[in-house]
């Protein structure tokens, strides 16, 4: 049997290179953490043309997004826009037949985009409902809601019909009543009501084509003395 035996200056060179090799590892390791955290990361874009709270952002099927009302700190306001994530800017579009803040905005199988209720310059809730073609940058009107609402659901169901419920009447109270729209009449129709009024909630459509109601928020009647 032979042994080898090594030179104090070959066992250097060879403890450096198994140093190396454990390192190689690591440093890719510390490289896709690093690549991963760009992702997660927010850059300035383009601004908006005015100021808006509490309105509306849809992504359509080109890619873009339709910005829609809002209140500009003093009023509801009527004015949409697009925004083209590949040029980064916001472009002016038609506006809405009634200025609204607080509503719905839900895009259709067809590619259009309804809008619902919300808070007007005349009241708190609006029965009303519109329709964005995106192939023409505007609105159009189309049937109305049977309860006027504003901070209310409206999801876009499998068959293409959409489920709204729950908001806020002109009463200011939560309401319960829920109603389905149907692109191809254009009209609502009252469905079942919910267990609870309901206002600021969400409504989520699962797998099971079932929709699942949460985060409940029940504004009850106050007394009054006259």
């Amino acid at each position: 049997m032979f042994a080898f035996r090594f030179g104090p200056a070959t066992d250097l060179r060879i403890r450096a290179r198994l140093l190396l090799l454990a390192a190689i590892p690591l440093a890719l390791a510390l490289t896709r953490i690093a690549s991963a955290q760009t992702p997660g990361t927010f850059t300035p874009t383009g601004s908006m043309s005015i100021p808006r709270a509490l309105e509306t952002a849809t992504q359509l099927l080109n890619g873009t997004v339709l910005i829609a009302g809002g209140n500009d700190g003093s009023m509801p306001r009527g004015t949409a826009e697009l925004f083209d994530p590949n040029t980064g800017a916001f472009s002016s579009t038609g506006s809405m037949i009634l200025a609204r803040a607080e509503h719905t905005a839900t895009l259709l199988q067809n590619g259009k985009v309804l809008i619902t209720g919300g808070n007007d310059p005349d009241g708190p809730a609006s029965f009303t409902a519109e329709i964005y073609d995106p192939a023409s940058g505007t609105f159009s009107s189309t049937g109305n809601m049977n309860v006027a609402r504003a901070k209310h659901t409206a999801t876009l169901l499998a068959d293409g019909k959409v489920l709204i419920t729950g908001g806020i009447g002109n009463d200011l109270q939560s309401l319960a009543s829920a109603e389905i729209y149907d692109p191809t009449s254009g009209t609502f129709a009252l469905t079942g009501s919910m267990l609870n009024g309901r206002d600021s909630h969400t409504a989520t459509l699962l797998t099971n084509e079932q929709v699942l109601v949460g985060r409940r928020r029940t504004r009850k009647p106050r007394s009054r003395v006259v």
